[in-house]
């Protein structure tokens, strides 16, 4: 699963976007929960992420690459894209690979989300959880685990067992009428 470690991630104040910080500790507690869960992390590392390879430099996969093809065919290779309020999940709509989207339901209806997903994802499998970008202030990992990071893996598992690779959209560009 694709995870994209953001210093900063999207969430909605009063009728509009803001930025707010994310700790380091949040990225390394939820890449450690997805290694105790079975899965592999691939960790998409750019400007804009944390660099985690001190704390997982074997246990993870990284994707380093500046090319942003070379990026869309790591994420359709890897299977499965985690977005935690960062619009990550773009990517992952671009390389028509199922997704995992943690956002803040006002920000999603705010800013009219659906509709691109609407637009670009309909056979796409995706799920979303939506909470409040406060919980990544929480340094507890047991409130993590019971409010957030348990509702990721079930959602993963969710997308893996239901996903089969045949009947994903196709890579190849295509024309139709919205």
């Amino acid at each position: 699963v694709v995870v994209h470690p953001v210093t900063q991630v999207e969430g909605w104040r009063q009728g509009k976007l803001t930025y707010v910080k994310c700790k380091k500790t949040f990225w390394v507690k939820l890449v450690n929960r997805l290694i105790a869960s079975g899965f592999i992390p691939v960790l998409y590392q750019s400007n804009l992420t944390y660099d985690l390879s001190p704390e997982f430099s074997d246990k993870v996969i990284y994707i380093r690459d500046v090319n942003i093809l070379n990026v869309l065919a790591g994420i359709r290779a890897s299977g499965c894209v985690l977005d935690v309020f960062s619009d990550f999940s773009r990517l992952a709509m671009l390389a028509r690979t199922p997704f995992v989207s943690c956002e803040e339901r006002n920000r999603f209806n705010g800013v009219k989300e659906y509709e691109i997903v609407d637009l670009t994802s309909k056979s796409l499998p995706r799920e979303y959880v939506f909470y409040f970008n406060s919980i990544l202030e929480e340094d507890d990992e047991m409130t993590l685990n019971v409010g957030l990071f348990d509702i990721i893996i079930k959602k993963l598992d969710a997308i893996y067992s239901d996903s089969d690779r045949d009947q994903w959209p196709s890579t190849a560009e295509s024309e139709e009428l919205v």
